[in-house]
């Protein structure tokens, strides 16, 4: 049976000995109001903390503005450009939680050690609807990132053990947030999410 997300909280509750499960995450007793504000968050958090396999995403880049032809030493920088000393500005993937890496898209075949590429995650508020944006000089870039990965079947069980481990954490510092408590349940946290790293390679 496929877990849910109160699968998941309640393993969490457990760790911290909470004596009432969460019969359903929007049913409005405390646990469950927490759950609500810290699983979407603190899943989102771990995906970024690690380049985890299954969350690993390529996608090509759509243009938005490319400097002039010639430079800004020809035609004076506007905001129709990207700003110096970039020459393109692509749209931010959707579903993008972390970029890792701008590539070149492949003519022939696929480049099998394509060499690092210099960007920057950057916002742009002179766009129609102002949004995030990837800056680089790479033309035909393509992007590697971590998506913004929701349906727990797709999800590494190393990585289901560290998100259980942090949901802990944030249960306990809400619930019961005795010191020592929290820094050992902390420390717990880091040591599942250290060893899921480990055990994937």
């Amino acid at each position: 049976m496929a877990l849910a997300i109160e699968d998941l909280c309640n393993q969490a509750l457990r760790k911290i000995s909470y004596p009432t499960p969460i019969g359903y995450i929007y049913e409005g007793s405390r646990a469950s109001r927490i759950a609500v504000e810290i699983y979407s968050q603190t899943r989102d958090d771990l995906l970024r903390s690690k380049d985890w396999p299954f969350a690993r995403q390529a996608a090509g880049l759509t243009l938005l503005k490319t400097a002039p032809v010639g430079g800004y030493g020809v035609t004076l920088w506007t905001s129709a450009f990207p700003p110096p000393p970039w020459i393109y500005e692509y749209a931010y993937p959707t579903g993008c939680l972390y970029v890792r890496s701008v590539r070149p898209t492949p003519i022939i075949i696929p480049e099998l050690t394509p060499r690092p590429n210099v960007f920057v995650v950057a916002d742009d508020p002179s766009l129609t609807t102002p949004a995030q944006v990837i800056l680089t000089n790479l033309a035909r870039a393509q992007v590697v990132f971590t998506g913004q990965i929701t349906n727990i079947s797709a999800m590494e069980p190393m990585f289901i053990e560290g998100l259980i481990a942090a949901l802990a954490l944030k249960f306990q510092e809400a619930l019961s947030p005795d010191a020592n408590a929290v820094k050992d349940r902390a420390t717990e946290a880091q040591v599942d999410v250290g060893m899921a790293d480990e055990r994937r390679g």
